[in-house]
């Protein structure tokens, strides 16, 4: 990898158990505390995988960025590389036609 390019690295720590460490009592809970245990238990993973799909957009679209900017230049690079041909060839072809008597 280049060493001039930025490099971006990211982790995440879970300290002890997102749920209560009793889940094996469950059935002696009462209906809504297991409902909010399972909602809590989702929200975490939905903000897990939230944080994650952020980064990788981010960086995606910065690539997409990159990949507009070089397409843009090389664009109009050809573009002016066109141009110049197609004046050349004008004046090549008037040299042809050009009257010009040796005699």
């Amino acid at each position: 990898m280049s060493k001039l390019t930025s490099k971006t690295v990211s982790f995440e720590i879970h300290v002890g158990d997102l749920l209560d460490p009793n889940l094996s009592k469950l059935d002696e809970k009462d209906p809504i505390v297991k409902s909010v245990l399972r909602l809590t238990e989702g929200l975490s993973e939905i903000q897990t995988e939230q944080k994650f799909y952020r980064t990788r957009e981010e960086s995606h679209r910065d690539l997409a960025e990159i990949t507009n900017e070089k397409v843009m230049f090389w664009g109009v690079a050809e573009m002016i590389g066109i141009v110049v041909m197609a004046v050349g060839q004008v004046f090549v072809l008037r040299n042809f036609f050009k009257a010009t008597r040796s005699v």
